[in-house]
């Protein structure tokens, strides 16, 4: 590494001054404090790279708290590696483009940089990375051809209405965590680690051919049963806000939507809200100059308001229809503020839950970019009140009382002002929406309940028409479907992960009638039965076949198929306690069960969260053996017992023999779901899952306490980046704050076949040769080996294990006589057959398959080895799915075989905490080519791209 002279600060703080000057009197300057150029790259912090010529082709200038930079043309022509991460830039400019630069980090910068502006002469830069900038404002003022990757997120952008055009090889765009960004909606970019550049690229290209201003907003009622709720929405949309009693027998059961619209023209001029109408308007003409045609002010604001049903055996369900783009009315009373069981009226039991409870039930399934408004309802003379910005009240109507009829009417009027003044906070609101999205969506609304997807196609079809074809294009009907499907106008599943094919050829129109025949089979006649079958589903919503129904309850997690009993199972209406003691005692004596975690609620549970655990599991139950608060199941011939302690609020997980791998499973699947408040035990210590996720050190700790593996890992908060001669794929945060990133691990699983009539080869030995060069580091790479893998362990060891490193190793084979001779017809990765006598291959059709799979579950694969023969072809599929994969291009020998590995694998752990696999590759074909093997024998695929072997 190069050395860090004292004299090094002092010309860091010249830097802006010397690049000014000259860039040789910057190099100079740097060859008098002994800084020498890095022999390898400029890689490395405070090093520079020189072509043959003297000519400088990389530059490093990373953690030098540099706020001010001005970076000239002129010595910069060849340039093309900078990296300008970790600073602290207020000002950074580019005197003209750098024509030979492929690669530009700004990440991770400390200062507030208002606007960077890219000028022209950008003609071969591939990956732009500005992550954590603190950017307001980019501006590209031309093409920039070749860019592949643009990674703008968790930044302060106001606007991204860039040109699509000056982007024609851009494949992956992050926009997520910029929370005031506009123009494009929040439902398209704000996916958290997912490429959002398909959909901003359709919204960007539909917004050019026509645009207004949004103008709809979904505002949800929560709070208890019989606190208020549906009167308060009838009165709020009734022109005089007329008083209108719910009789009892009229309560809403599931959700009730209805459209309030208001005249823009009763809003004062100086409205917040009208304000940011015209502002919005006046903004997006500056960012759209070729827009002849002024768009004219909206004439109606449109609320959907959303009356959610406040009786418990509804809560399972809120959480399917509770967004992050929404305003939220929270309505209280004191009789009912407080946790309270009694019968109603039909002698079903009922809960009341105290405010909190309803706080945090918003607070779980949202963000922190909603706003709540807190109305205290049927407030009586002599209540208090708590009066601020967020909390109203609503005097107690009577009738009888002319006073009481004032306050309760004064008190609706200021109501409705704060919910349209809060309005303004919603992202969506008053922002420029394509025209032709808001005409399908305007055309949607009247057609009822559903149609099907062709009938939908052709109606994007005719709308896009007068638009020039505007949803012809590429993906212009899938982001147009996602977007009205996340903002609730439609329910599609079509282009969501796993769709079952009886959903794909449905968009559901209206879908609080979806929400109706859910709670019409879902009906209060199965509490404490928890059971039905077909008929039912007949019975009660009979417009759409059973099956569908059926798919649309698995996807919003209601239910399971118990296939023994021949029924359907929804976990919310079960009895609470377990149906048969002996048969539990049976299943779970002499098995040595343990406690693998417990999570424990201090403010609040779910009511769904364990539910959803039944209907994830459920079907794999023991001896029917579940329960509202319970489930005996096994996974991988091993039995668990999730309990669920509503009261305590806590959940425990129990795993015959503490398996590790089920633990991780289940901790994974737990992860995605629980609040940041959720408390772990790990065994030996308790921590909260937000101070697991802020701190890396707690991951190892809890691996090896209790959770065996659960984090893989860890939490990856880094960037992906490119680099010539080491992976950076990943920068966590504890390596941003310069600490070791001692507990970082890679965990590496062998998958190993050699069937009985295939040719007998020596796999145990080259595990052990693996594992000899991996021992001073074995602790970074946790490693796993599965014996005489077949089909299916192959899928279900790698999903389970999450591995970082997947090694194959057995046979491959061509189709030719050599593949006749096993009776094999198509080529690929020989594994043990499903009898485990015998043998059959996966091909590479099915690999392709298998790890797009895995992709899509987000498994952090980052290399794939197959040491076999033949497996180039096999590569090449993977290759589409996993960065960095390794094949074979003919037969080799058990001996390369092995050698390879040992020099693939001395390298891999000699380079830790990097993880270098190319340095890796080149490492593992020395040591085969001094066993005899040949150069191109061992083939490597980087992003599905060939890496010949005579060009590193």
């Amino acid at each position: 590494m190069i050395p860090r002279f004292q004299t090094f600060p002092y010309i860091c703080n010249k830097i802006e001054n010397l690049m000014k000057e000259s860039v040789t009197s910057f190099l100079n300057s740097l060859h008098a404090a002994g800084i020498r150029p890095e022999a390898r790259s400029a890689n490395y912090p405070n090093s520079y790279e020189l072509n043959a010529e003297g000519a400088l082709i990389g530059l490093n200038l990373s953690g030098l708290n540099l706020q001010r930079l001005h970076l000239p043309l002129a010595g910069l022509e060849e340039l093309q590696k900078l990296d300008l991460s970790k600073n602290a830039f207020t000002s950074l400019s580019f005197e003209g483009g750098l024509p030979a630069l492929t690669f530009l980090d700004i990440s991770y910068n400390g200062g507030e940089l208002n606007l960077l502006e890219f000028p022209a002469g950008f003609e071969r830069l591939k990956y732009l990375y500005l992550y954590q900038s603190k950017l307001k404002s980019i501006d590209f003022t031309d093409e920039m051809p070749v860019l592949e990757i643009l990674h703008l997120a968790d930044n302060a952008l106001i606007d991204f209405s860039v040109n699509p055009d000056f982007f024609p090889n851009l494949v992956t765009l992050y926009l997520y965590k910029n929370p005031n960004i506009g123009s494009i909606p929040k439902e398209i970019i704000d996916k958290e680690r997912e490429n959002a550049w398909e959909g901003v690229k359709s919204v960007l290209a539909a917004l050019r051919t026509g645009w207004m201003i949004n103008c709809e907003a979904k505002v949800i009622f929560m709070g208890n049963g019989i606190s208020g709720k549906t009167t308060l929405s009838e009165q709020l949309r009734h022109k005089d806000h007329t008083f209108i009693p719910i009789p009892p027998d009229k309560r809403t059961h599931g959700i009730l939507t209805d459209a309030w619209e208001i005249p823009l023209s009763s809003l004062s001029d100086d409205h917040p809200l009208k304000k940011k109408i015209k502002d919005s308007i006046s903004n997006a003409l500056k960012n759209d100059s070729k827009n002849n045609k002024k768009p004219s002010m909206p004439k109606t604001i449109r609320l959907n308001l959303w009356d959610f049903g406040g009786q418990e055996y509804y809560h399972a369900t809120h959480r399917l229809f509770l967004n992050s783009n929404a305003l939220y009315l929270l309505v209280w009373e004191t009789a009912t503020d407080c946790y309270l069981e009694y019968l109603d009226n039909e002698n079903r039991a009922q809960e009341h839950h105290p405010k909190g409870y309803w706080v945090n039930n918003i607070e779980t399934y949202s963000d922190k970019l909603n706003t709540t408004l807190y109305v205290h309802n049927k407030i009586r003379e002599g209540e208090d009140y708590h009066s601020s910005q967020s909390e109203f009240k609503i005097d107690f109507y009577n009738p009888d009382n002319t006073e009481s009829v004032k306050e309760n009417l004064k008190d609706i009027k200021k109501l409705k002002e704060a919910i349209l003044k809060n309005c303004t906070t919603l992202q969506n609101m008053g922002k420029p929406f394509p025209e032709v999205y808001d005409d399908i969506r305007g055309q949607l609304r009247k057609h009822p309940k559903y149609m099907s997807y062709s009938d939908y196609e052709t109606l994007c079809f005719e709308m896009g028409k007068a638009r020039g074809e505007i949803m012809n294009q590429s993906g212009q009907i899938k982001t147009v479907t996602e977007l009205l499907d996340q903002t609730g106008s439609i329910i599609c599943y079509r282009f969501r992960k796993d769709c079952p094919d009886s959903l794909k050829d449905y968009v559901f129109t209206e879908p609080e009638w979806i929400t109706d025949g859910i709670y019409r089979i879902l009906s209060p006649d199965l509490i404490n039965k928890g059971t039905f079958d077909i008929d039912h589903i007949y019975q009660k919503a009979p417009e759409l076949p059973p099956e569908v129904w059926i798919d649309l309850l698995k996807q919003f997690e209601l239910i399971f198929k118990d296939t023994a009993k021949g029924c359907i199972v929804a976990p919310q209406y079960l009895p609470k306690n377990c149906p048969n003691v002996s048969s539990f005692q049976w299943a779970t004596d002499d098995r040595n069960m343990q406690t693998a975690f417990v999570l424990s609620f201090p403010e609040f549970m779910p009511k769904s969260l364990f539910l959803r655990l039944i209907a994830e599991y459920g079907t794999l139950h023991v001896k029917n053996l579940y329960w509202k608060n319970g489930l005996v199941f096994t996974l991988n011939h091993k039995t668990i017992f999730a309990d669920c302690d509503f009261e305590n609020r806590k959940i425990e997980i129990q795993i015959q023999d503490k398996d590790e791998n089920i633990a991780g499973e289940l901790f994974r699947w737990f992860s995605d779901k629980i609040h940041p408040h959720t408390r772990i035990h790990s065994g030996k210590e308790e921590i909260s899952w937000a101070d697991l996720q802020k701190d890396p050190r707690y991951h190892g700790e809890i691996i090896r306490n209790a959770f065996c593996f659960a984090f893989g890992e860890g939490i990856e908060n880094g960037i992906e980046k490119e680099q010539s001669n080491y992976d950076k794929e990943v920068k966590t945060e504890l390596e941003n704050e310069g600490q070791q990133p001692e507990f970082r691990q890679y965990k590496i699983l062998m998958l190993t076949a050699n069937p009985a009539g295939t040719t007998r080869i020596n796999l145990d030995k080259e595990q052990v040769a693996i594992l000899d060069k991996i021992e001073k580091n074995q602790d970074k790479f946790p490693f796993r080996k599965h014996k005489a893998v077949d089909k299916t362990s192959f899928k279900e060891e790698t999903e389970t294990y999450c591995p970082n490193i997947l090694h194959f190793s057995g046979h491959g084979e061509k189709t030719d006589e050599e593949l006749a001779k096993l009776g094999l017809i198509n080529g690929g990765l020989i594994v043990q057959n499903e009898n485990h006598n015998g043998y059959e291959t996966i091909t590479a059709n099915q690999l392709d398959l298998l790890f797009e799979y895995f992709k899509d579950k987000g498994l952090r694969i980052h290399a794939v080895i197959l040491n076999s023969c033949y497996s180039e072809s096999q590569a090449k599929e993977i290759a589409k799915h996993v960065d960095y994969v390794i094949g074979t291009s003919t037969k080799i020998k058990n001996s390369h075989a092995i050698a390879f590995s040992v020099g693939f694998y001395f390298a891999l752990s000699h380079a830790y905490p990097n993880l270098d696999i190319q340095g890796a590759y080149k490492s593992g074909r020395a040591q085969a080519c001094v066993s005899g093997a040949d150069k191109g024998d061992f083939l490597l695929y980087h992003k599905g791209n060939f890496f010949n072997y005579l060009d590193i």
